[in-house]
């Protein structure tokens, strides 16, 4: 949560490139320190972060509150989503629906890859499209 990935920085660059934020409903997985989150909501996006880790949370909400009044209220929500817990996953779909869902750097050998394929089934197959990085 602490350290700034590749792929964050790339998504963010791509946000900040593609200009098709404005209104819409995005959820992120795996928040991290909240780069990609605070690009959207700088766009006009209104952002439901997540992460599994509390703690990480609280220094992307950090960061978001750096930024002050350039970031309008309500534009970024920040919550906890375990992609074990069935719970969490009845709580995000609830909170949906959602124009998008972004994430970077989410799956890593022997985590929990099954449960982000599963948290996607939040979006329609036709609008789903999925950006990688290759190490």
């Amino acid at each position: 949560g602490g350290v700034l990935w590749e792929a964050a920085i790339a998504l963010a660059d791509h946000v900040g490139r593609c200009g098709a934020w404005r209104g819409r409903r995005v959820l992120e997985l795996g928040a991290g320190t909240g780069l990609v989150a605070i690009a959207l909501a700088l766009e006009g996006a209104e952002v439901y972060a997540t992460d599994g880790n509390p703690r990480v949370l609280e220094g992307a909400r950090r960061n978001a509150e750096r930024l002050g009044e350039a970031l309008a209220p309500g534009r970024v929500e920040l919550g906890v989503f375990d992609w074990n817990s069935e719970e969490d996953l009845a709580r995000v779909l609830a909170a949906g629906p959602w124009d998008a869902i972004v994430g970077s750097d989410l799956v890593y050998p022997g985590n929990a890859g099954r449960q982000c394929v599963a948290s996607n089934a939040a979006v329609p197959p036709a609008d789903a499209t999925l950006l990688g990085l290759l190490r």
